[in-house]
């Protein structure tokens, strides 16, 4: 993971988007993020990153309501797939620090004008919605009596 950060200012897209929006300064949160809910299910961080970058993040999946003795597995195989969309999408799949929680994180430069910010969670909010299907396939595979995985 990209170390994110909560002494730095908010870089100046975030706060160009935040205008564009009408939004006052007091909705960024102590760590300086701003937390976006998208379609009642989501919920998308935008928040320092080191170098003046900003972060785009979201849970995908709690890992540990995963069976202990699928989450390897299952994590390979959302990794495995993770490698064929690298050259397309900027975003990738992380563990958090705590190993609890498997993320989908964009880094975007601190030169991002607000509309590439835009375009961006486009994007970064495609891939959630594909990565939590995913995820969601994963559990209904294994949830026969059996708990049969491929």
């Amino acid at each position: 993971m990209i170390p994110l950060r909560s002494d730095t200012p908010c870089p100046p897209v975030l706060r160009a988007y935040m205008n564009r929006l009408g939004l006052e300064g007091s909705v960024l949160r102590e760590d300086v993020s701003l937390r976006l809910r998208v379609d009642h299910r989501y919920v998308i961080a935008l928040q320092p990153a080191s170098h003046g970058q900003l972060a785009l993040l979201a849970t995908v999946a709690d890992l540990a309501a995963w069976p202990s003795a699928q989450t390897d597995t299952r994590l390979l195989d959302l990794l495995t797939q993770s490698a064929g969309l690298v050259r397309d999408h900027a975003s990738g799949l992380v563990i958090d620090d705590q190993g609890q929680r498997l993320q989908l994180q964009q880094v975007l430069p601190p030169d991002t004008e607000v509309g590439q910010l835009e375009q961006a969670l486009e994007d970064f909010l495609n891939l959630l919605e594909f990565w939590t299907r995913a995820c969601e396939a994963m559990e209904h595979r294994c949830a026969g009596p059996l708990g049969v995985w491929p």
